[in-house]
């Protein structure tokens, strides 16, 4: 009985990733852009500038999740600020 409902739950994501996969190369090919809009995306310079005091954590030797932490900001915006640093 339980290999019947794996087997159902299997099938029915397998069925659900194919509708979402045919639906986005459907709107690819209509020309839709799937992303961020245009301008919400931060240069490096203004993303650094925002977040200074993540900067200065990070610089002061803080991991990503202590500096996170301290500046009460999320980890993924400390980990893009690090990538940035390291860009730069």
């Amino acid at each position: 009985m339980l290999a019947l409902l794996a087997e159902m739950a299997r099938a029915e994501n397998e069925t659900l990733t194919n509708r979402i996969n045919s639906g986005l190369a459907e709107a690819r090919r209509k020309g839709v852009i799937i992303d961020r809009p245009v301008g919400s995306r931060l240069e490096t310079a203004e993303l650094m500038a925002k977040h200074k005091d993540v900067v200065r954590a990070l610089k002061a030797g803080q991991s990503i999740r202590n500096a996170a932490r301290i500046t009460g900001k999320g980890v993924s915006t400390v980990q893009l600020v690090a990538a940035a640093m390291k860009a730069a």
